[in-house]
């Protein structure tokens, strides 16, 4: 048995990650006692804890009554378990905490199909009395796991953070992360998304060791555990899901469309993640992307990995920002269209057709992308077969009404991002590439046959 003062909750966060559902013990007016399991207890400060309130009625009635709870947390690793002494002092009904612990219980709700059941009333916050530490009884037969090796998140995020303030190009800054969150976090599968504020969707733009990288590849904000962190701009981490919590809205509507030409791309994406975290990437008040990761492994991330990951998510969401708002270093960095040069009209046949409808682009048959990265691929491939012009500048795509680039905020620079990462993960014979600030590149490997479809 430990006292108090010796033991802090931060030092035992894996006993507050719902590994291991929690035993709760109440008491009535009349003293008669209720035992109820808690399927997590969260951590808020050093003091406090906050328990979910969406069915426990006979332990809310008890804690209105008598307002003390017992509760063992276990550790899902070594089987260590924290004995709570609680005392209730608040119920929260929305704020940040609030909204956390509904998203935790939206995705069970989802996973079980009781999210109209299954809805939180309130964030129960008790101050912690006093803490007693119940280690495993090596005789008892039970097995442990050692802790794991864990690198110092707050170093790596220091050191990458310095390298990326040397850098003024997103597509490299995005490698940058992606390398070192692997490497230097030994977060192995990460996938960045970047935010399309017109459409209210995430997309994917790149990831790492995915059978499927799955640039496109989009969630609607507020749907999922992605959408939900973007949509309210909070850091989610959990330790013990399945897959259905996380990818339960993953699936697109089709609307009106044939089934023969959905416009899908795959989500990459573990078979059976046990943890994930999701790290919106902010900057002026407003989600620029989202940083993701996933393990089959639980218990692997911590507190702290979540907290350096924003850092670094702070930071690329800035460089996102920036290119955002490249608009006058375009209009004066950007010199006339390149001269026309001999289209190609040898070679192998390449069938690209265009569907109004979502300006999506099919190449052979094989779906490439859709809305305004589509229309900028089309409108590319239009100039290259009339007038054999293959290169291309911001500028003029802004100047060019038929692309519809909204007038306050077009996100030209990371569209073409998302554009030139989907053609080259994939064998199509077109590319597109920057070739310097303010001009892209359009590469044709093969005689063009234009279709454009206006219905469905």
């Amino acid at each position: 048995m430990t006292g108090t003062k010796t033991i802090r909750l931060s030092d035992h966060w894996e006993c507050l990650e719902g590994v291991i559902p929690s035993v709760g013990v109440t008491a009535a007016r009349d003293g008669t006692p209720n035992v109820a399991y808690l399927s997590h207890v969260f951590y808020v400060d050093e003091e406090h804890v906050a328990l979910s309130n969406q069915f426990m009625s006979k332990t809310v009635r008890n804690i209105m009554e008598n307002p003390r709870l017992q509760v063992a947390v276990v550790n899902g690793r070594t089987g260590q378990a924290l004995v709570l002494d609680l005392v209730f002092e608040r119920a929260e009904t929305s704020g940040p905490l609030f909204d956390e612990l509904a998203v935790c219980v939206t995705a069970v709700a989802s996973h079980f199909g009781m999210d109209k059941v299954m809805r939180l009333r309130s964030a129960d916050i008790y101050r912690v009395l006093a803490i007693e530490l119940q280690e495993v009884d090596p005789g008892s037969g039970a097995s442990t796991l050692p802790a794991a090796i864990r690198p110092n998140p707050l170093f790596e995020a220091v050191s990458l953070s310095r390298a990326l303030s040397r850098l003024d190009d997103l597509d490299a800054a995005i490698d940058l992360v992606l390398d070192r969150l692997e490497h230097a976090f030994g977060m192995r599968h990460c996938t960045i998304f970047l935010a399309d504020s017109e459409r209210h969707v995430l997309t994917a733009i790149a990831s790492r060791n995915y059978s499927s990288k799955g640039t496109g590849a989009e969630f609607r904000w507020g749907e999922g555990v992605l959408g939900i962190a973007a949509e309210k701009q909070l850091t989610l981490r959990f330790s013990c899901i399945g897959r259905h919590f996380l990818y339960a809205s993953n699936v697109k509507a089709a609307g009106h469309l044939s089934p023969a030409i959905l416009r899908e791309i795959p989500m990459p994406g573990l078979d059976a993640p046990q943890s994930i975290l999701a790290v919106p990437m902010l900057a002026g008040g407003e989600v620029r992307g989202l940083i993701f990761a996933e393990s089959e492994s639980k218990l692997a991330f911590a507190p702290a990995d979540g907290q350096a990951v924003s850092v670094i998510a702070a930071q690329l969401g800035a460089l996102v920002a920036l290119h955002e708002s490249s608009r006058e270093r375009d209009a004066v960095l950007s010199a006339l269209p390149a001269k026309a040069t001999p289209s190609g009209r040898q070679g192998k046949e390449i069938l690209v057709e265009h569907y109004a409808y979502d300006d999506s682009v099919f190449i052979n048959h094989d779906y490439v992308i859709k809305g305004v990265p589509g229309r900028l691929l089309w409108r590319m491939l239009q100039i290259f077969d009339a007038e054999g012009r293959h290169e291309f500048t911001n500028r003029e795509f802004r100047l060019d009404a038929s692309l519809k680039l909204p007038e306050f905020k077009d996100n030209l620079e990371t569209r073409l991002l998302l554009l030139s990462r989907r053609l080259a993960e994939n064998d199509w014979p077109v590319k597109v590439a920057r070739t310097g600030r303010g001009r892209v590149n359009l590469a044709v490997a093969g005689r063009l046959t234009m279709r454009q479809i206006e219905t469905v």
